[in-house]
């Protein structure tokens, strides 16, 4: 995964772009990646880990009816925390994401389920994923797949 984050860091800097992450299900992994790239500084921004429903209401100020409607797993929600996440750390660029690592007993939404975006100024895009393996072979997975996201976003740009 080093070097996809490698690479998007590179497009980010000699664009002088900048990024920020909105993690729910990854609690800080994105933001992990990246600091670990010598020279991230000069494009990270930063990252906000809402973990819990209640941390992303009371955080990142989304809806409780959003919430309850659509579940924190869900477009709208990963939307709703990409765009308060730009707003916060006023970037270029934001990666997103909100999924189910592993079962979770009484939920309808399965094992694996992902909802990853990535937005800036001229474009937003949310991709659906569902993940096969343990808890820690989707939470990479995830990863590599909202790197892969801001890839694509930053070569639609021609970066």
């Amino acid at each position: 995964m080093k070097s996809i984050v490698e690479l998007c860091l590179n497009k980010l800097k000699r664009n002088d772009l900048t990024l920020a992450c909105a993690e729910a299900s990854l609690g800080g992994l994105l933001g992990q990646s990246i600091v670990s790239i010598p020279g991230a500084s000069q494009v990270f921004k930063g990252t906000i880990s809402t973990y819990s429903n209640q941390s992303k209401i009371n955080i990142l100020g989304i809806s409780e009816e959003v919430v309850d409607v659509y579940g924190a797993v869900s477009l709208e929600i990963v939307t709703q925390m990409a765009l308060k996440t730009k707003e916060l750390f006023q970037t270029d660029f934001v990666i997103a994401e909100s999924g189910i690592a592993s079962p979770i007993v009484g939920s309808q939404k399965s094992s694996g389920l992902y909802f990853i975006g990535c937005f800036s100024d001229k474009s937003n895009v949310v991709e659906q994923f569902q993940f096969e393996g343990n808890r820690d072979e989707i939470m990479n997975e995830a990863a590599l797949h909202a790197f892969k996201i801001l890839n694509e976003c930053l070569v639609d740009r021609r970066m």
